[in-house]
């Protein structure tokens, strides 16, 4: 099943919560905690660990911030200008 929807959840949820009662709209995000919840249980019918939830994201966020930085690093390396050579 893959649990990419869940970690995406689990990250964004405050967000989408804050956002619904500053809109008063408890619409807003609602197919997507739907689908999260959806794949959480097919994932735990096939036990697919782990189960993501904020402790999880917390625990992780140092070295997955670690990782965008140094792919950040790579991307801005690659745009760096290139001075012509010498003729």
């Amino acid at each position: 099943m893959g649990n990419v929807c869940e970690v995406w959840w689990v990250a964004l949820r405050p967000a989408i919560l804050a956002a619904r009662e500053l809109d008063g709209d408890a619409t807003i995000g609602e197919n997507f905690a739907w689908l999260a919840g959806v794949m959480a249980e097919l994932d735990r019918k096939v036990a697919i660990p782990p189960v993501y939830d904020e402790a999880l994201l917390v625990s992780c966020i140092g070295r997955r911030l670690a990782s965008a930085t140094d792919a950040l690093h790579l991307v801005l390396s690659l745009r760096a200008p290139v001075e012509p050579e010498a003729v």
